[in-house]
């Protein structure tokens, strides 16, 4: 039997208060589910809106669903989203397909930060306990 997923969201007050998303994810429980990236094509293959990134990104969107609902899983299970733009200019665009499928309740819309130059993030495995007080 699986345990009944948790999640601790945590914003470290040593790290300065990011934009519309949490630092720090801790779970427990349940499954980890790994999706390949996703892009603009249909299930035969084709491209979903050549040159419209909008189109494009809700295609994408469309198929990381599909593939949590192949696991029994939705939008509302995912911890971490990574998104790759060539252009930033498609910002809005991508924007709008990902609020169709992103739940905005829990954080406000994320947005594009003033520093571009490096980020670094990193999925870990711990060997501690979880934390006490995580949520759902």
């Amino acid at each position: 039997m699986t345990e009944t997923p948790m999640r601790n969201f945590i914003n470290p007050p040593t790290i300065a208060a990011p934009p519309g998303y949490t630092h720090v994810v801790e779970t427990s429980g349940g499954r980890t589910v790994y999706l390949a990236g996703q892009v603009g094509f249909a299930p035969d293959g084709s491209v979903v809106g050549a040159g419209d990134a909008g189109q494009q990104a809700e295609q994408a969107f469309a198929n990381l669903a599909a593939g949590l609902e192949a696991v029994g899983g939705s939008f509302s299970d995912v911890v971490k989203l990574t998104i790759f733009m060539l252009d930033i200019a498609d910002f809005g665009a991508i924007q709008e397909a990902r609020d169709k499928y992103i739940n905005q309740s829990r954080s406000k819309p994320w947005r594009s930060l003033p520093t571009k130059n490096s980020r670094w993030s990193r999925i870990t495995r711990t060997r501690r306990q979880p934390s006490q007080g995580a949520t759902g």
